[in-house]
């Protein structure tokens, strides 16, 4: 897929554009899952082009979109995102560490169980993400490193 191409590269203002095509597109999406994991995606993105006003109307918009789906377990993997995410906006930079240790967990904790599958790998694009914070280096180079 275009859009985890472009977050891999960290072209997050052409990934914002490619995720904004598919939402609105989002008639002709007829798996749920991919739709919930370009909206968890796009969120990501948007935090990390560091656009508060963006941010804040996207997270809303989101939260609204996963709360009136909120039976799905899926969707409530979505909405402990959403709320990981939410907290690193909000925080002090010298608590993003302690939240990316919680969301890592979160997401080692979700894979173990094997009868439920993340939509497009997102769990473990994700988890390459949070390293690529924590080492201070680009998603690319952690995934080539393998290092989770």
């Amino acid at each position: 897929n275009t859009s985890l191409l472009l977050f891999i590269q960290e072209k997050y203002h052409q990934c914002v554009a490619w995720n904004t095509k598919i939402i609105k597109g989002a008639k002709y999406i007829t798996r749920q899952d991919i739709r919930n994991g370009v909206m968890i995606l796009n969120l990501i993105v948007i935090y990390e082009i560091d656009d508060l006003e963006q941010f804040e109307s996207f997270y809303r918009y989101t939260g609204r979109y996963f709360q009136k789906n909120k039976s799905d377990f899926k969707t409530k993997f979505g909405l402990k995102i959403l709320m990981y995410i939410r907290d690193l906006h909000n925080s002090p930079r010298n608590r993003h560490q302690e939240i990316l240790t919680a969301m890592k967990q979160f997401l080692v904790n979700i894979r173990r169980d094997r009868d439920f599958k993340i939509p497009m790998g997102l769990d473990e694009l994700i988890l390459y993400w949070i390293a690529s914070k924590v080492e201070k280096n680009s998603i690319l180079d952690q995934i080539q490193s393998g290092k989770v």
